[in-house]
């Protein structure tokens, strides 16, 4: 997925699927086609809030997941904060891909700097993400174990 701000900036986003339900921790990634819309899941369609911004509604597997997303107007470059509503009726564990690329760094209280990006996660109930390297990439995931799941992803680029 690629976000654009309304200047020149652009965000490229991992390929594939934000949410995955894998075996493992080491289970590959789901990956799909650049013009491929069946990534897994099925889209429940959106609603616009009183701020007309687009809440976002998708099931995988069991559970049901809304996506927020919306720009940080601030000096300095583009920032964007995508929150997650996840609600689950199984005790499956769902992973999310929180960032990828070649140089990860681990800055602490799970702020992550990505080739360049900074990627800061936050969630309730308490998250921990992992690195991982998959593919020549270094990965960012973050398992949801939690029947009802808030999570916080911001990208400064």
């Amino acid at each position: 997925m690629c976000i654009r701000d309304r200047g020149e900036d652009v965000l490229d986003l991992p390929p594939g699927p934000a949410f995955a339900l894998l075996e493992t921790q080491k289970s590959a990634w789901p990956t799909a086609e650049k013009s491929s819309r069946d990534i897994g899941g099925r889209f429940l369609g959106y609603n616009l809030g009183k701020d007309r911004r687009p809440t976002f509604r998708y099931r995988l597997g069991a559970a049901t997941i809304e996506e927020k997303p919306e720009p940080v107007l601030k000096p300095g470059g583009a920032t964007l904060k995508r929150s997650f509503k996840i609600t689950s009726d199984s005790n499956a564990t769902l992973y999310f891909l929180a960032g990828q690329g070649i140089a990860v760094e681990d800055k602490g209280g799970n702020t992550y700097e990505v080739d360049g990006n900074i990627i800061q996660i936050t969630g309730s109930p308490r998250i921990k993400p992992f690195i991982r390297t998959a593919d020549g990439q270094n990965q960012i995931i973050v398992p949801i174990t939690s029947r009802s799941a808030s999570l916080t992803q911001t990208i400064e680029w």
